[in-house]
């Protein structure tokens, strides 16, 4: 009788149910464009088929980081939609970033509810491999966009576009290989005197569907001689579905261009002990190199076959980790 019951089951939700097998499937990812940030985030990079969402104060490096995620997906020669919400976006700010223009689509819908019925068709027609929203601060509804300005505004519509919108495309978003991005803002709680007074915008729906949340804060500039040409900001993961949450690292981002490829791996090779450092001094297979980070990046750009021999114990080092 059981095993009838059981049989009618299966046959009446077949198309709901999973096999545990499907959940042992490697999760499919977008690669930062970062060593450190991939080795934190517990999957190797951005998940396809889960929400993302990169949050902190203003210039603290959240679009640039976004787009470095895109640049990742066009070097794959797979398509980026871009929901730029807040009508910032430029042509010269996506060729700084290294992404081929030819495949990204900007969208720039007129209300949250319209940007969450493009979102629901885009992943329903699996044509994009990532697709960002910049941000979720921008995302008005309808209603609100309507009302006089004079008007009082009224208690938690942008909260119930978010928990109505995200709910509406959690399936679909399942059923894709793409990675959703949500860049969000910090705002400051009123009246708070213990704990921490900052909050992100959108309500709390946001929070409970993604699977990685992501904060940056810019912590120093970057600077060569008097000129500032970038910013260091430290990375944290503050909800992690894939890996251990709270991890943290720190990035440099440069001005008209994002991560620096040279930087990237010099640091990873410090932090992960292949360059040794004793005082000021630089040490690679016991062999002292230079003194100073800087004086290590010109060392390496005017030492091709060296880089090319640390990028390589690098490379086997990820290899190492990610078995």
């Amino acid at each position: 009788m059981k095993n009838n019951l059981n049989e009618l089951f299966l046959k009446k939700y077949s198309n709901d149910i999973m096999s545990i097998k499907e959940l042992e499937k490697p999760i499919n990812i977008i690669h930062t464009g970062n060593m450190n940030f991939d080795n934190i985030l517990g999957c190797g990079g951005i998940p396809k088929s889960r929400i993302t969402e990169i949050f902190g104060n203003e210039s603290s490096g959240k679009t640039t980081i976004a787009l470095q995620i895109a640049k990742q997906s066009t070097n794959n020669n797979e398509r980026v939609l871009y929901i730029d919400m807040e009508c910032s976006i430029s042509l010269s700010y996506i060729k700084n970033n290294g992404i081929n223009p030819d495949l990204i689509t900007i969208c720039r819908p007129k209300n949250g509810e319209k940007a969450f019925s493009l979102i629901e068709d885009a992943l329903k027609e699996n044509y994009y491999s990532l697709i960002i929203v910049d941000s979720v601060a921008a995302m008005n509804s309808e209603s609100e966009l309507d009302e006089s300005i004079e008007e009082n505004a009224k208690i938690g519509l942008h909260a119930r576009l978010m928990s109505r919108g995200l709910r509406r495309i959690q399936i679909p978003l399942s059923q894709s290989d793409t990675a959703l991005i949500f860049i969000n803002q910090l705002r400051e709680k009123v009246g708070i005197m213990f704990g921490n007074p900052e909050t992100t915008t959108g309500g709390k729906a946001l929070k409970f569907f993604s699977s990685l949340r992501i904060e940056v804060k810019k912590v120093d500039l970057i600077k060569n001689g008097n000129d500032k040409i970038g910013i260091k900001s430290k990375i944290t993961i503050i909800k992690n579905k894939l890996g251990r949450p709270f991890e943290t690292t720190f990035i440099n981002i440069y001005f008209n261009e994002g991560y620096n490829i040279t930087m990237d791996i010099l640091e990873y090779a410090i932090a992960n002990n292949i360059i040794t450092k004793s005082g000021a001094w630089y040490y690679y297979n016991n062999e002292k190199i230079c003194q100073g980070i800087n004086k290590l990046k010109t060392y390496s750009n005017e030492n091709p076959d060296w880089f090319l021999n640390l990028k390589n114990d690098v490379e086997k080092k990820l290899i190492i980790m990610e078995n």
